[in-house]
């Protein structure tokens, strides 16, 4: 075998012309950078130089070049439908598959989420209507102490011996109360939150139990099975299953716990008007900054 020329003081290798190559296409040179001056390459400190060179431009090549991720390949249609060996089938599969997967999985968390706080919030809600729902009928406390006090007068004339008339039984306060209007107006929003947290967890329920239907598939062979995925596929975007759990059911809880916040500002403020308002500042604010991050969402 001829011995390559390019040893000397050349920085440019060539393909040697060996026997095996002959009929290739000649390769491209690799330049390599000069040697100092005045001195010369050796084989062994070029052999190391080129395969330095080369290790450097495939890491170089690779970073500007980094792998793609893999792109999923259509298949090719047949001249007959049936006759691919089962390759669009196993496509179309895999497709609906993961579309599945990933909705009915993201509904499911939130869903599970929106059920916890759902019951959170109905439970503090039912507390907060225990000390307000009292306040609409009168209190038997007011009965028992006009009653007493018309038996103290009764015994005080009996004990002095006095022969004055005994009074008659005055009304208790029970026979004209009516509760005011705070009152009425706090026990309405009380309830009406309630019962917003309520319908927002019996449709998220609901819900979970539609995604189970949904992905449930009888016993039968794949075809039937295709196209009761697609039955049920198409149904849940003409009813618009996903913007019903996914947008419509959080509102309705963000509406009950914002009916809430304010019968909470009205029932302190009977309390107390300074109290009521270092909580309302707060809840505003915080109100009004996830507002307009919620518009700034849907803008983008």
């Amino acid at each position: 075998m001829p011995e390559c020329n390019c040893l000397t003081g050349s920085t440019t290798l060539h393909a040697c012309p060996d026997r095996k190559s002959r009929g290739r296409a000649r390769r491209r040179p690799i330049q390599l950078p000069p040697p100092p001056p005045g001195q010369t390459l050796t084989k062994n400190t070029y052999s190391r130089l080129s395969a330095a060179y080369k290790g450097q431009q495939s890491m170089s090549a690779q970073a500007q070049n980094p792998v793609a991720p893999p792109v999923f390949e259509i298949p090719r249609p047949v001249e007959e439908f049936g006759q691919d060996g089962g390759k669009f089938y196993r496509c179309y599969d895999a497709l609906a598959e993961e579309i599945d997967e990933d909705m009915v999985k993201g509904l499911k968390e939130q869903l599970d989420g929106m059920l916890i706080f759902a019951g959170l919030f109905a439970g503090v809600n039912t507390a907060f209507l225990a000390l307000t729902l009292p306040l609409l009928s009168a209190d038997t406390a007011d009965d028992i102490s006009a009653l007493l006090a018309q038996n103290n007068a009764i015994l005080i004339q009996v004990l002095t011996g006095r022969n004055d008339t005994v009074p008659t039984a005055a009304p208790l306060p029970s026979a004209g109360f009516s509760p005011s209007r705070d009152i009425l107006a706090i026990n309405a929003l009380f309830s009406l939150s309630l019962a917003f947290a309520i319908i927002s967890s019996f449709l998220a329920v609901l819900g979970r139990q539609w995604l189970v239907y949904y992905q449930k598939r009888s016993g039968s062979g794949p075809e039937k099975q295709r196209w009761e995925q697609l039955k049920r596929f198409l149904g849940a975007e003409r009813w618009q299953l996903d913007r019903i759990l996914d947008d419509i059911l959080p509102s309705l809880l963000q509406i009950g716990l914002i009916i809430f916040c304010v019968s909470l500002i009205l029932y302190l403020r009977r309390l107390s008007p300074a109290i009521s308002v270092i909580v309302g500042i707060p809840i505003a604010l915080s109100h009004t900054c996830s507002s307009g991050a919620h518009a700034q969402y849907l803008r983008f």
